[in-house]
C-alpha cells in the first residue's frame, strides 16, 4: 500500500497564470489597429497572504532595447507602446525567486494581458509546486485535487481554492519526499463529471518553483457562483478583506477581496450557504450573510464598511528667534502607550521650517497621545517636546489638522 505523506499545503488567493499571448487569448484586443501594443501582468507572492508583490523590477528586453519598470501595490505591471516583436520579461526582487524565472512573449498585432509570475522568498522553502485549474473560459475550478507522485508511488495531495489555485510547500528538513529526481502531477475532482487537460504534468526538483496549470471541463449538472463586493462609505472597493464561505457549518473555501473589492465563489451546488467577513480595520454593516443557491448564480448587493479609525494630520513649524523657518530639523513623532512608545514618523522640516504627517486613532483605542520631538545638532528648542491627544470620532469624519510650533536658538 502506498504511504501517504502529509504535506504543508497552503491554499492561496494569489493570481498567476502562464498563458501565451496569441490570437486564441480572448483577453487580448485584436489588432492590427494600432502600431504599438501593451504587455501587462502581475507578480503574486506565495505566503500566508497571497497578495500581489509590489516593487518587483520587471525588465523587458527586445527589439534592441531594454526597459525596467516596477510593480505597483497590487503587484501589477504594464508596459505600453511596444512594437511587434519578441520580448523577454524577467522579474527581480532581492530575496525572492520567481516562477518562471523569465518569460518569452511574441507580440504579433495583439496586446498581452496575462504575463504573470509567482514569487517565493528564497529562505522559506526548498521546493514548491503550484498552479491553477481553470475551465475553457478561464473561470477557476474549485476543489480540484492535485496528486503529486514520486517514483515509488508515494503521493501528496492539495486541492484548489476558490480561485482555482493549489500549492505544495516542501520543507527540506521535514519531507525527504523532495529528494527524488522527478514527480508526476495528476489532477482529479470529487465531481465525476470532470476531465482535465493535460491529464499529467511531469516535474523535477531542479527549479525552486515548478508550475503546473490545468484546464478542467465539467459536463454534469450546472454549478453556480456567489459574487459580491465590499465597499467603503464612498462606494469604493475595499482591498484584502477576508471572506469565508460555509455550508452547513462546513468550511467550503475562503478568499480575500481583490483591488476592486470583489469576491467570487465558483463551482457551487444548490444549497444554503453562510458568508462571513472579517476585518480589524473596518466596521462592517454585515459580517454574516445567509445565501440560498437554487438553480442560479447569486449576486449579493454591495456590503458597506467604514474605517475603524479617524485620521488626523499633525503639522508644525520650526522657527528661529526672528520667526524665520529652519530647515533640516529632525522631527520624531511617537505614539505613547502603556508599556512602550512607538515611533510613528521620522520627519525633516523643509526650507520654510514646515513638517506634517498623518496619524490615526482606532475605535478600539478611543484616543491616542502623540509626542513630537524636534532635534538638530547645535540647537535647543522651546518647548523641548509637545504632546497632543486625539480621539476617535466616527467612521464618516476626517479629524482636524493639529498644529504645533517650536522655537529654536543656538546652543551656547
Amino acid at each position: 500500500m502506498n504511504r501517504i505523506v502529509t504535506a504543508i499545503i497552503i491554499l492561496s488567493t494569489l493570481f498567476f497564470t502562464l498563458l501565451s499571448c496569441s490570437e486564441n487569448n480572448d483577453n487580448n484586443p485584436v489588432g492590427p489597429v494600432d502600431e504599438t501594443y501593451t504587455i501587462s501582468g502581475k507578480v503574486a507572492k506565495i505566503d500566508f497572504s497571497y497578495y500581489g508583490l509590489e516593487n518587483v523590477e520587471i525588465t523587458f528586453t527586445g527589439n534592441d532595447t531594454e526597459t525596467t519598470i516596477t510593480t505597483d501595490k497590487f503587484g501589477e505591471f504594464s508596459l505600453k507602446n511596444l512594437p511587434n516583436g519578441n520580448y523577454t520579461i524577467k522579474p527581480y526582487k532581492d530575496e525572492y525567486k520567481f516562477g518562471p524565472a523569465e518569460m518569452n512573449i511574441l507580440i504579433d498585432n495583439y496586446n498581452c494581458t496575462d504575463a504573470e509570475f509567482l514569487a517565493i522568498q528564497m529562505e522559506k522553502y526548498e521546493f514548491t509546486i503550484a498552479g491553477r485549474v481553470v475551465d475553457s473560459e478561464g473561470n477557476p475550478v474549485y476543489s480540484a485535487c492535485i496528486d503529486v507522485y514520486n517514483l515509488y508511488g508515494d503521493y501528496l495531495t492539495s486541492c484548489t481554492n476558490t480561485n482555482g489555485y493549489y500549492c505544495f510547500y516542501y520543507r527540506d528538513e521535514t519531507l525527504p519526499f523532495i529528494e527524488e529526481e522527478s514527480y508526476t502531477v495528476i489532477p482529479r475532482h470529487s465531481y465525476d463529471n470532470y476531465t482535465f487537460s493535460p491529464d499529467t504534468c511531469f516535474v523535477t526538483t531542479k527549479e525552486n518553483i515548478t508550475i503546473c496549470n490545468f484546464t478542467g471541463e465539467y459536463t454534469g449538472p450546472p454549478l453556480h457562483t456567489i459574487t459580491g463586493r465590499m465597499v467603503d462609505y464612498n462606494g469604493e472597493g475595499i482591498y484584502k478583506l477576508f471572506v469565508e464561505l460555509k455550508k452547513e457549518l462546513t468550511l467550503i473555501s475562503y478568499l480575500y477581496t481583490d483591488k476592486n473589492g470583489l469576491y467570487n465563489f465558483y463551482g457551487l451546488n444548490d444549497g444554503s450557504y453562510v458568508l462571513t467577513i472579517e476585518s480589524s480595520d473596518y466596521i462592517l454593516a454585515q459580517d454574516s450573510i445567509y445565501v440560498n443557491v437554487e438553480g442560479n448564480d447569486v449576486v449579493i448587493e454591495d456590503i458597506r464598511a467604514w474605517d475603524n479609525y479617524t485620521n488626523y494630520t499633525i503639522s508644525g513649524k520650526i522657527t528661529n528667534t526672528e520667526d524665520k523657518g529652519i530647515s533640516g530639523v529632525s522631527v520624531d513623532v511617537f505614539r505613547l502607550g502603556f508599556f512602550s512608545n512607538d515611533l510613528e514618523h521620522e520627519l525633516t522640516s523643509n526650507t520654510y521650517g514646515l513638517f506634517s504627517c498623518e496619524v490615526s486613532v482606532t475605535r478600539n483605542d478611543a484616543e491616542s497621545t502623540f509626542r513630537i520631538i524636534p532635534y538638530k545638532e547645535g540647537l535647543i528648542f522651546s518647548p523641548e517636546s509637545t504632546e497632543v491627544t486625539l480621539q476617535w470620532i466616527d467612521w464618516d469624519t476626517q479629524g482636524d489638522t493639529v498644529h504645533v510650533e517650536f522655537e529654536a536658538e543656538e546652543l551656547k
